[in-house]
C-alpha cells in the first residue's frame, strides 16, 4: 500500500491535470477471517487485528471480533474443544475459560492461536468464578468441595497460585474478586458482609464491611473496590490485610445490580446498566461519565478505551469508544459473513 501511496503522488507531480483533483485509493473489503495470521504475499505473516470474542452460550458458538475500530466483522466460528460444556470470556477478552463436565478439567482456551492449556484443579462448573483485571489470574470456588483455586500466568503459562480450604466461607457468598498476583482473593455475600478470604496462598476470613449492598468487587493492586447497589456508592478499601475502613470514591446512582468493576493503574472502570460506563480516579476521586446509553452487559475489550456492550432488547454486540463520546460501532453487520 506504500509503494501505491508513493506512485499516486509521484503521477500527480508529473500531471498538472491530476493536481486540485480527488485521489482516492480503493483497498479491497477484508474477508471473513478465523483470527489466525495469514501469509502475504512476500512469505510474511501477517495478523488481523482483534478486538475479542462474541460468544453466543445458548447455541454454544464463539466468534473473534477482527478488524480495526470502526470497521469490524466476525470470524467464522472456531471449533469448539472436546468436552465443552460452557465459554467464559476473560477479563480484557484476552482469552476464553473452557468449562466442561465433572469428570474433565477446565482449560485456558485462545482459539485464534490455538492454545489450550488445562486447568486440571478446576473441574465440572464452579459456583463462582472470578478473574483479576487484567485477566493474568482467576479464582474458582468450588463449593460443592469446599475448595477454592487460583491460577496465574494465563493464558499461556498457567500456575496453581493458591489451593484453599473453603469449609468456613459464608454459604450465601454471592461475589468473588482477586488480584493481579492472585495473593488476594475478597468475597461478598448475599447478607451485605465484605470479606477478605484469602492472603498469601493462607485461608482466612477477616470481615472488611458489613450491611452493604455489594453489586460488584475489583481489586487494585493491594486495594479493594466494591460498588453498591443500593445507594450508587463506590467505595475502597486502601489496605483489606490491615482492615482498614472504607472511603467513598464517588456516588453515581443505584439500583444497577448486574454492574462489573475493573481496576488497574489506580484507575476503576464501572459498568452498571441504568446509570452508564463511568471511569474513576482512585487518587483524585475525578469521575467521568463516558456514556450514559442503556445497555445489559458491559465489558472491557483489548483495546484500551474500547467496550463491547449488549443493548436491552438483546441485540448484536455494539463497541463504545471512550475517544467517540456517545459515538456507537457496531462490531459486525452480518454475523459470519458480509453485506
Amino acid at each position: 500500500m506504500s509503494y501505491t501511496i508513493l506512485l499516486c503522488a509521484w503521477c500527480v507531480l508529473l500531471c498538472p491535470q491530476l493536481r486540485g483533483a480527488e485521489v482516492r485509493i480503493l483497498a479491497p473489503r477484508a474477508p471473513v477471517s478465523k483470527g489466525a495470521p495469514a501469509a502475504s504475499d512476500d512469505g510474511h505473516r501477517l495478523t488481523t487485528p482483534m478486538a475479542g470474542y462474541h460468544v453466543v452460550r445458548d447455541s454454544l458458538q464463539v466468534r473473534g471480533i477482527l478488524g480495526v475500530p470502526g470497521a469490524n466483522y466476525f470470524s467464522e466460528p472456531y471449533p469448539i474443544p472436546d468436552g465443552v460444556a460452557e465459554v467464559r470470556i476473560a477479563s480484557g477478552h484476552n482469552w476464553l475459560l473452557a468449562l466442561r463436565g465433572i469428570d474433565a478439567h477446565a482449560s485456558a482456551w485462545v482459539p485464534e492461536r490455538g492454545v489450550d492449556r488445562p486447568l486440571v484443579a478446576v473441574r465440572g462448573v464452579p459456583a463462582l468464578v472470578a478473574f483479576s483485571s487484567d485477566g493474568a489470574a482467576a479464582a474458582f470456588y468450588m463449593r460443592d468441595a469446599d475448595r477454592a483455586v487460583v491460577y496465574r500466568g494465563l493464558p499461556d503459562k498457567p500456575e496453581l497460585a493458591v489451593d484453599l480450604d473453603a469449609t468456613n466461607w459464608p454459604d450465601d457468598l454471592r461475589l468473588l474478586a482477586v488480584a493481579e498476583n492472585g495473593r488476594l482473593l475478597a468475597g461478598a455475600t448475599g447478607s451485605g458482609q465484605v470479606l477478605l478470604l484469602g492472603a498469601g496462598g493462607s485461608s482466612m476470613r477477616r470481615l472488611l464491611l458489613d450491611g452493604q449492598d455489594p453489586a460488584a468487587l475489583a481489586f487494585d493492586g493491594g486495594r479493594l473496590a466494591l460498588f453498591d447497589a443500593t445507594s450508587g456508592r463506590v467505595l475502597l478499601v486502601e489496605a483489606p490485610l490491615q482492615g482498614t475502613a472504607a472511603r467513598v470514591l464517588a456516588v453515581v446512582g443505584g439500583n444497577a445490580r448486574d454492574a462489573t468493576l475493573s481496576g488497574g493503574g489506580g484507575k476503576l472502570q464501572l459498568a452498571a446498566p441504568g446509570t452508564g460506563l463511568v471511569a474513576i480516579d482512585i487518587d483524585s476521586n475525578e469521575l467521568s461519565i463516558q456514556t450514559t446509553a442503556p445497555f445489559v452487559r458491559a465489558e472491557l475489550l483489548r483495546w484500551p478505551g474500547h467496550w463491547m456492550l449488549a443493548g436491552p432488547d438483546r441485540s448484536e454486540p455494539r463497541i463504545h469508544s471512550r475517544n467517540r463520546a456517545e459515538s456507537y460501532l457496531p462490531a459486525v453487520s452480518e454475523p459470519g459473513g458480509q453485506e
